[in-house]
């Protein structure tokens, strides 16, 4: 079977954000479906959350239609999530760096 590593890469408000998933890599668990929910905390200091949910949901169909990817990602929905967990979701937020600046993580 062909493992690939996904990199998740968002642009808002002229800032490029790039990481690398923890479900799914290389060497290593891998998505259970070809079908991939993810969920997005729009919610931020920067732009409105309208803005980031369809800056996000605009990423996640671009890499969908890549015609060598063996998966699609669907909008499953908004989440309160604001910390990493392991609860098996994808999800998306914001959140305030040890020194100020907001990033997003996935």
């Amino acid at each position: 079977m062909n493992k690939r590593t996904l990199i998740c890469t968002a642009t808002i408000a002229g800032a490029v954000l790039v990481g690398a998933p923890q479900a799914y890599v290389v060497e290593g668990p891998t998505w259970a479906s070809h079908e991939i929910p993810y969920y997005i905390n729009p919610a931020n200091n920067d732009v409105t959350a309208t803005a980031a949910e369809s800056a996000i949901q605009v990423g996640a169909s671009a890499w969908s239609q890549q015609t060598n990817a063996n998966f699609q990602f669907f909008y499953a929905g908004r989440t309160s999530g604001t910390t990493l967990q392991n609860n098996g979701k994808n999800e998306i937020f914001f959140r305030n760096t040890s020194n100020g600046g907001v990033i997003a993580e996935t």
